[in-house]
């Protein structure tokens, strides 16, 4: 398993079978998905999520330039069933880091 708050700046990750990315009230399906870490610090001061840019694009994500942002609160990484936003750090979590580089 990844230890999700030692992520850095342009770590390559791929979604396990089975991972779901939360877009408001729905679910897109991320399985076998590779993306890269856009921080090598949580986004906000509080340290409440990473984010991930997905190299499949979903229109749904436009607005967030194709990230999905995983809560990694402390609220939450102590009891991962009260996600307070976004998708569930466990399946970053339950990603693997990948070793190649992403061309744009």
């Amino acid at each position: 398993m990844i230890d999700v708050t030692k992520l850095k700046m342009g770590n390559r990750v791929q979604f396990s079978p089975k991972s779901y990315g939360q877009i408001t009230n729905y679910e897109i399906d991320i399985s076998n998905l590779k993306g890269t870490v856009k921080t090598d610090r949580y986004i906000d001061d509080e340290g409440d999520f990473i984010a991930v840019k997905l190299d499949k694009h979903f229109s749904d994500l436009n607005e967030w330039d194709n990230e999905l942002h995983f809560d990694i609160s402390k609220n939450t990484m102590a009891n991962p069933h009260e996600m307070e936003f976004g998708t569930s750090f466990e399946y970053l979590q339950k990603a693997k880091l990948i070793e190649e580089n992403k061309h744009e």
